[in-house]
């Protein structure tokens, strides 16, 4: 399959005028100590920029001023990031610049629903133009439904992947740490530290990515088990889903529904390098009488 250059819909480009304000301002925000004095200059900073942060974090030169504006902001004004950020959501995480901000969103977005994961009475209620200013909870939600219909690109772009694996953090009520790149699934290590107000709040969001999954094609499939970057995301959701959808998307993967395929499937994946890695979580997820299946045969 062809990873070129993903065909996304994308922002408008920033301005030199936006630009040079961005880097004009860092400096008085990296100096700025006092806890109420950054939240004003912060403030004035998204009423002058007015959603242009998304221009600004595809922008080579400002996009590590928008993380530290994410960093240094509170709940609300990732929100407003992300409500401006999510028709663009492909570009958000598959754009060199744009993609390390979007990490930190949804890294943060973690941490925030971690806390609770409905909005405070004294939450923003709408955005700068007026648009009403979506929950967290629902931005999450809106970010998988964009994405969802580019998933194996996604998964399998070198951006995409460290990005998705920070929403599956989210949709999986897991620490951010959990995102990092393993080799090997560590033994035991299933669910173990998993938030289980967030597994319940996005299970219909877990079974959206199931089903997105179960409707690719089987060249597709096996594209993004075999992937350098595709096979990290399969053992992250082989290593946290909920038992249940473990089980279920190991059996879609390795297509148990034709023996003969699964069959020839599971000797390529065994062979590859990183077809190995995606393997290893599908055994462990799949039902004892699948993956006994495979090996008597070989006998």
């Amino acid at each position: 399959m062809d990873q070129g250059k993903l065909a996304t819909r994308r922002p408008r480009h920033a301005t030199e005028e936006e630009v040079r304000y961005l880097l004009q301002i860092q400096g008085v925000l990296s100096n700025t100590t006092d806890e109420n004095e950054k939240h004003i200059l912060i403030n004035n900073i998204n009423e002058e920029l007015r959603g242009s942060e998304v221009s600004l974090a595809s922008n080579k030169k400002t996009s590590y001023v928008i993380q530290s504006i994410l960093q240094n902001g509170n709940r609300d004004k990732l929100r407003l990031f992300l409500s401006y950020s999510k028709d663009f959501a492909v570009h958000m995480f598959t754009q060199t610049y744009a993609s390390h901000c979007m990490q930190t969103a949804l890294e943060l977005a973690n941490t925030f629903l971690s806390d609770r994961l409905d909005e405070p009475s004294s939450a923003l209620a709408q955005r700068l133009d007026g648009e009403p200013l979506e929950p967290l909870l629902d931005l999450v939600n809106l970010f998988v439904e964009n994405v969802l219909p580019r998933i194996v690109e996604v998964c399998c772009d070198v951006n995409g992947s460290h990005v998705l694996r920070s929403l599956l953090c989210v949709l999986l009520g897991c620490p951010n740490a959990s995102a990092a790149v393993k080799k090997h699934i560590v033994k035991g290590a299933l669910m173990k530290k998993s938030n289980a107000a967030m597994v319940e709040a996005f299970d219909e969001a877990r079974s959206a990515v199931l089903f997105a999954l179960a409707e690719l094609g089987a060249s597709e499939r096996e594209w993004l088990m075999k992937n350098q970057h595709g096979c990290f995301i399969v053992q992250m959701l082989m290593n946290n889903l909920p038992a249940e959808q473990r089980t279920k998307l190991a059996h879609i993967l390795l297509d148990v529904e034709d023996p003969d395929a699964a069959q020839k499937l599971v000797k390529e994946l065994i062979v590859d390098v990183n077809g190995s890695r995606s393997l290893e979580g599908l055994v462990r997820s799949a039902a004892d009488d699948v993956v006994n299946s495979f090996f008597i045969s070989w006998e």
